[in-house]
């Protein structure tokens, strides 16, 4: 294995070395191949590996749902009842999830909340060798390809790795491609105990601001390259929907409706980011099967808090 540092030339020489090829294995490594004199025209691969990439930060949503974007960006996202929005799109990748209204009561304060959370989350991937592949984790029966064991796999250069039920845990599929890792995690833990949710997470394995075709999505755009966080519309639990403070309470109880749609941390409307059909890719910002450069989102048409 032969280590070379970031940004240096890979050299072979003129009239001793044919057909050379390079096929990069990940962010950091790759593979070169080539004929010289001297291997009978058998060829010699050697296994080239980089430093190690830094780790970029995640975005996510968690419970009822809270974003948290790729710049620290916090926004709250209640969604359409059953309505399914693109979460990241890139031109080989699109996460969808989608989002159903339901009601509970905060753990502490015991507020009847009429809130939304995660229960399905889809991939349309398409793999280094061409071929479209489409997964689908459910909250209610989390498994991978048909099974409920632990499970790791791999289809051309993407990678998957499903862990089954433990304790509160019910199922995690973590799904990778050479430039982003996605997971999405169903639990029933704390701090919403008995509460059937899933949370999803994206993090980007490269630098973003290097691409050509930047991503997007209700997380992916909150990698604008501005290093900036972007503050939205958050969901207040002080004021109950009938206009009396929650600390007014004499007891339990008392009505919370969530409203907020990402208002002020996304570029658009909440609507834009809807898809039709689960597995759909064509939304607003699409950058799925992108071909031509398209830059990261008009943070001028953002107009939440930094």
């Amino acid at each position: 294995m032969t280590t070379f540092a970031a940004g240096a030339d890979l050299v072979f020489n003129a009239g001793s070395t044919y057909t050379p090829s390079v096929a990069a294995l990940g962010t950091s490594s790759a593979l070169a191949c080539y004929r010289d004199h001297g291997n009978s025209g058998y060829g010699t691969c050697n296994a080239l590996t980089g430093p190690p990439s830094p780790p970029y930060p995640s975005a996510s949503f968690t419970d009822d749902p809270h974003g948290h974007g790729g710049d620290g960006d916090v926004f709250d996202f209640r969604g359409a009842h059953r309505g399914t929005y693109v979460l990241l799109s890139t031109r080989d990748l699109s996460f969808a999830a989608t989002f159903e209204h339901s009601e509970f009561f905060t753990p502490y304060s015991k507020v009847h909340v009429r809130g939304s959370w995660i229960t399905h989350a889809f991939w349309t991937i398409a793999t280094g060798r061409g071929k479209l592949l489409h997964v689908h984790l459910d909250a209610r029966a989390p498994s991978f390809n048909g099974s409920v064991a632990a499970r790791v796999a791999a289809v051309d250069d993407v990678h998957f790795a499903f862990e089954p039920k433990r304790s509160a845990e019910q199922g995690t599929l973590v799904v990778s491609t050479p430039t982003w890792r996605t997971r999405a995690r169903v639990t029933k833990g704390g701090p919403h105990w008995g509460q059937l949710r899933m949370h999803v997470e994206v993090r980007p394995l490269y630098d973003t601001t290097t691409d050509l075709v930047a991503p997007h999505g209700l997380l992916g755009q909150t990698y604008d390259g501005d290093g900036i966080p972007i503050h939205g519309k958050r969901d207040s639990y002080a004021v109950l929907d009938d206009g009396r403070p929650t600390k007014a309470r004499k007891g339990i109880g008392g009505v919370i409706t969530t409203r907020a749609q990402g208002e002020g941390a996304i570029e658009g409307t909440a609507e834009m980011y809807r898809v039709r059909r689960p597995f759909d890719t064509n939304f607003s910002f699409s950058r799925f099967g992108a071909v031509t450069p398209w830059g990261a989102r008009n943070v001028s048409q953002v107009r939440g808090r930094a």
